[in-house]
């Protein structure tokens, strides 16, 4: 996270008690999202892909199919909880937590499609 600007406002307040100057401070954040997007978002991405290869083969070879779609379901967990050690807690959820379980319903879904 970085500052990108800083507004300053300086006014004053009538209030009844008297007139009184306040400083206001608006700071402007950017989050660097390069992180995130290397270490969560493609690897979901492309462990979600792997398990629909699965789709691709022959019913006949029901070994390989599972195999494929086990071997995703199996890494994300471990890929998520060395994710939640780096990330903040919180009691709310958010958007990373939602594209990640979204991401382990598809691998599940595949697995039992078809």
């Amino acid at each position: 996270v970085g500052i990108t600007k800083i507004y300053i406002k300086i006014s004053a307040a009538e209030f009844i008690s008297g007139n009184y100057s306040r400083l206001r401070l608006d700071f402007e954040l950017k989050r660097n999202t390069g992180h995130l997007l290397t270490e969560v978002y493609i690897p979901c991405t492309m462990l979600v892909i792997l398990s629909w290869i699965s789709f691709w083969l022959h019913r006949r070879a029901a070994n390989v199919r599972l195999v494929i779609c086990a071997l995703p379901l199996l890494l994300m967990p471990i890929g998520l909880q060395l994710l939640s050690i780096q990330l903040p807690k919180t009691a709310y959820i958010k958007a990373i937590d939602i594209y990640t379980g979204v991401s382990m319903t598809f691998v599940f879904l595949a697995m039992v499609g078809k």
